[in-house]
């Protein structure tokens, strides 16, 4: 007995699609520990129950050890800072590997010391006094939060004072989503800030109207295996006659695409959890993806956002 992980309608047995609501069912499923009723994995809470779906991984965010010392302010804040030294260098090498220690020296040179310096103190202090208002302090929420202040302090830079080092631009657009969160975000004008498609020479469409039926008819045969009620952002065709048979698109939940000589791959937005850079390419949970070197960087960008976005908090 399965039922539907948006709905909640019972299913017949190997259904691939919800006869309720075409929800697609190719989702990862977890049973709750109280009531064994299927849960979407990434559900905090059962729909059937209530109860926690995962009471031993929250109570390990609680007690777990943490690298920082939330305690002592004066650490944190050095500690904020050496962090914001190593963020830069992780985020820089995936644009211009070559070009990390001129990143590093921009620092300096574009007198962005002093705000760092500040910055940090004030990040300190945020995540500091949230320790100490909890009663049981999340270190999982603290590192996540400190992580991602951090992380936008470094971006900033990148963005407005490393131009004539990048290779690339990203566009400014992307800073206003620093304080995301699921479910009060635009997700789709988020997509469209971090990947700035105006500046891209692909075949990208997002008025499927206006999009070649034959190539639609591929693309929805070939990769785009979009549920019923699955709204589409864009579809890039990146076949040399536009054919439609190979590339990207991203909806509403995930990222579909085909690279040549490979078959067809899917990830929802939950279910990230791992990117790595590879020259050139990309590897999205292990799955090679590729379409240029500049959009790349942008996609590795807009999907590491959406893992933090995406991720148990």
């Amino acid at each position: 007995m399965i039922f539907c992980p948006k709905c909640h309608t019972q299913l017949v047995d190997n259904a691939k699609f919800c006869h309720h609501c075409g929800a697609n069912i190719d989702i990862p499923l977890a049973e709750c520990p109280s009531c064994t009723k299927k849960n979407p994995a990434d559900a905090r809470f059962c729909y059937g129950c209530g109860s926690p779906m995962s009471p031993i991984v929250l109570s390990k965010h609680v007690v777990q050890n943490s690298k920082y010392n939330f305690q002592d302010l004066t650490a944190l804040e050095e500690q904020t800072k050496s962090l914001f030294f190593e963020e830069l260098k992780r985020l820089s090498s995936w644009i211009a590997p070559e070009k990390v220690d001129d990143y590093l020296k921009a620092v300096l040179t574009k007198n962005f010391y002093t705000t760092v310096d500040r910055r940090s103190k004030q990040i300190a202090e945020e995540i500091s006094e949230l320790h100490f208002s909890q009663t049981t302090p999340s270190v999982f929420q603290l590192e996540k939060q400190l992580n991602s202040a951090v992380s936008s302090l470094a971006l900033y830079h990148i963005v407005y004072n490393c131009r004539d080092i990048s290779p690339m631009v990203l566009s400014e657009k992307i800073m206003k989503y620093e304080k995301a969160t699921r479910g009060h975000v635009d997700l789709k004008q988020m997509v469209f800030d971090y990947l700035d498609l105006a500046n891209e020479k692909e075949r990208i469409y997002t008025d499927f109207v206006k999009m070649p039926f034959n190539t639609l008819q591929n693309a929805a045969k070939s990769f785009v295996f979009a549920a019923k009620d699955e709204f589409i952002y864009l579809i890039s065709d990146s076949t040399f006659l536009g054919s439609g048979k190979e590339g990207f698109a991203m909806t509403e939940f995930g990222l579909y695409w085909k690279a040549p000589l490979e078959k067809p791959q899917k990830i929802y937005f939950h279910q990230i959890a791992r990117l790595e850079k590879h020259k050139t390419w990309l590897k999205v949970n292990n799955r090679f993806f590729n379409v240029n070197a500049n959009l790349n960087i942008k996609m590795l960008f807009l999907l590491e956002k959406l893992k933090n976005i995406y991720s148990d908090a």
